[in-house]
């Protein structure tokens, strides 16, 4: 009787109720093809979870498919409903008629057959629709490790899925992670999917790789970055693993976004990531919170930096001027920002205390397109304990801001001192 049924001409609830009769009956060819017909909206997803767990074997391969039953491959009017055609057939809401128009009935001996790995394809869209209404089982979670392909999102279901039954996530996570790295999408358990990579045996250039993307999004677009992404790269220091560069750097903003103190081997991880960038001229406005950690810095400490982020490649110019209390001249320069990575510009100069900067950026050669504009202070500057030239003499002049005038002479003094000893002792000859 169901092999001599005909589905057109039902309705949505009808050919539900159809398809459970197809699956109940065991007539698994025949229930496919309603489905390869019609899509599986309005289904019942117990039904299609059962029809396509069987249709699986219990190590998530898909079984051979038996020959149709009689009546399955044709219908009144010569029109064909096999599930050979090359349409992908399992969208929901697919409607026989629309799928089917055209096509005309061939001879079974000359229909050609279906690539398996097309077969493969197709039948893991359906079972991921199966899935996506929550309805599943462990065979069709390994069937989907090894065989789907979709968003990144939806392999990372499956992963999870994975995870919760205790089966092995190791055939998705390859092409989950080169996925990833080719997509640049970044998922939120990122770090559950870098964890589970390195146990499954991912070689450490592929974590790194990953370490890298994430970090380029909280440091470029401020996205915000789990603490363990950070203890991640720590760790891959410590054990002398590769990195990439804007791994040092988001480690270092994350610290430096941080209150309270730092642990010893976060402020030995700090100063290994401090002397890599820096060696290179990298240096931004945050290293003022490592102010005497590495002897390096320095050379930034009487530096007032300002930092930009705009279009890579561009050609960055700060115009700025310095406004003096006391005299009320007024210092007009410009100087060219350093792109220090992707879009980000940083410039440095001297500014002592008191000193405000009214400042615009421009972008491009002819210097008309005004990017940003503002004002600051000596807040930008990098912290100094030194005793050096520079740092004196912001000393003096801030003691004489706050009144203290016999401090600010006492400064004073011993900057003349030590400028005419310095004077002897490298006289020009």
């Amino acid at each position: 009787f169901l092999a001599e049924t005909s589905y057109e001409g039902l309705t949505q609830e009808q050919r539900s109720d159809f398809l459970s009769f197809l699956v109940s009956g065991g007539r698994s060819s025949q229930a496919r093809s309603v489905v390869r017909a019609c899509g599986i909206a309005g289904m019942n997803a117990g039904v299609l979870m059962r029809l396509v767990s069987g249709m699986i074997s219990a190590d998530g391969d898909l079984l051979p498919q038996g020959p149709e039953p009689a009546g399955e491959e044709e219908e009144k009017g010569g029109r064909v409903l096999s599930d050979r055609g090359p349409v992908s057939p399992y969208a929901a809401g697919t409607d026989s008629s629309a799928k089917n128009s055209g096509r005309h009935a061939v001879d079974s001996e000359t229909r050609p057959k279906p690539d398996r790995a097309d077969t493969l394809t197709e039948f893991a869209e359906l079972v991921h629709e199966v899935f996506a209404q929550g309805k599943y089982d462990e065979k069709m979670i390994l069937f989907l490790e090894r065989n789907f392909e979709g968003l990144s999102v939806e392999m990372d279901d499956v992963r999870k899925a994975a995870e919760r039954f205790d089966a092995d996530a190791h055939p998705i996570l390859p092409r989950m992670v080169t996925q990833l790295l080719y997509s640049g999408v970044v998922l939120e358990d990122e770090e559950d999917i870098i964890s589970a990579s390195r146990s499954n045996g991912a070689e450490d250039d592929v974590i790194a790789a990953l370490l890298a993307q994430t970090s380029h999004y909280y440091f470029v677009d401020d996205t915000a970055v789990s603490p363990k992404i950070i203890e991640r790269i720590g760790e891959f220091a410590e054990k002398g693993k590769p990195l990439y560069d804007v791994s040092r750097m988001a480690y270092l903003k994350s610290l430096a976004s941080r209150s309270g103190e730092y642990r010893a081997d976060e402020l030995e991880t700090a100063k290994q990531f401090l002397t890599d960038l820096t060696s290179q001229g990298i240096v931004f406005p945050f290293y003022r919170r490592f102010a005497g950690l590495l002897p390096s810095l320095q050379v930034y400490s009487d530096e007032t930096l300002i930092q930009f982020k705009g279009r890579p490649g561009a050609d960055v110019l700060l115009h700025y001027s310095v406004d003096r209390d006391e005299s009320g001249s007024d210092i007009r320069r410009e100087l060219p920002m350093k792109e220090m990575y992707d879009g980000i510009y940083v410039a440095g100069f001297v500014l002592f205390f008191g000193e405000q900067v009214r400042y615009f950026i421009t972008d491009d050669p002819e210097r008309t397109n005004v990017v940003e504009s503002g004002t600051f202070g000596q807040d930008t500057r990098i912290a100094a304990e030194g005793d050096d030239r520079f740092a004196m003499i912001n000393r003096i002049s801030a003691l004489a801001a706050m009144q203290k005038y016999d401090e600010a002479l006492d400064a004073m003094e011993k900057y003349n001192r030590r400028a005419n000893l310095v004077s002897k002792m490298f006289r020009r000859r």
